[in-house]
């Protein structure tokens, strides 16, 4: 009976000894991973910036640069801008302020070349040839033509991309040619028959219009021509020419 309840007792004893023992054993493991697990946390937090150390603000992002304002386009100037134009073209002149029927001017023709500076400036010469009137005075035929020769001076408006007009003065010279033709009875007409040439200054203040097209410009140019001679001759004088 005694041998009984040693064995028992025993048998109770290892029981329990062991069931201290299984815990132990399986938790060893268990509790060394935690500790591993513990210990690594706080470098894969720094790593994947999803923990920050306590008291440290975050860095701010730095700010985008402003935009500079967009610089304004220069003002266009006109076409005729840095640029040189040659033109031909047709020209009549009508003479002012004379009781005379005898006209220089009327129909004519004329050269013009010139060079627009990037400022607007204008400067350029003109030639033209008149080639005058005659006037019938008793037995006698009077015939007159004149030509001109000036530099001009001016500035170009821009009015749109292709249209200019050129407020201008040219200064210069004109030269006069007058002839009579015709006899008086008895006398000889050799003797009566002569002709005479001068040459005066010229101031021609006026105004070109001048429209461009892709090729070709087309002008209209008014000037009022004031010649002093002997007494001042006046003329409105038309232009109209074609460009490049």
């Amino acid at each position: 009976m005694q041998e009984t309840e040693r064995g028992e007792l025993g048998a109770g004893e290892n029981f329990v000894n062991s069931a201290l023992k299984w815990p132990s054993a399986r938790c060893l493991p268990l509790l060394a991973a935690a500790l591993v697990l513990g210990a690594s946390a706080p470098a894969w937090a720094q790593t994947d910036g999803s923990a920050e150390e306590p008291g440290t603000a975050p860095a701010p992002e730095p700010a985008a640069p402003a935009a500079e304002p967009e610089a304004a386009p220069p003002p266009a100037g006109p076409h005729t801008a840095n640029a040189i134009q040659l033109g031909v073209g047709f020209r009549y002149g009508i003479a002012m302020g004379s009781d005379s029927d005898l006209n220089p001017w009327g129909t004519g023709l004329g050269l013009n070349v010139g060079y627009t500076l990037p400022n607007a400036i204008y400067l350029g010469g003109n030639f033209e040839y008149f080639f005058g009137g005659t006037a019938d005075v008793g037995p006698f035929r009077l015939k007159s033509n004149i030509w001109q020769l000036s530099a001009e001076g001016g500035y170009d408006i821009g009015l749109g991309e292709n249209f200019v007009i050129r407020p201008k003065v040219g200064v210069g010279v004109a030269g006069s040619k007058a002839s009579i033709e015709g006899c008086l009875p008895g006398i000889s007409c050799g003797d009566q028959g002569n002709t005479t040439s001068d040459t005066s200054p010229l101031v021609a203040p006026g105004a070109t219009f001048m429209l461009f097209t892709s090729h070709i410009s087309l002008a209209l140019d008014v000037r009022y021509a004031l010649v002093f001679g002997d007494s001042t001759a006046k003329a409105l004088i038309l232009s109209f020419g074609i460009g490049l």
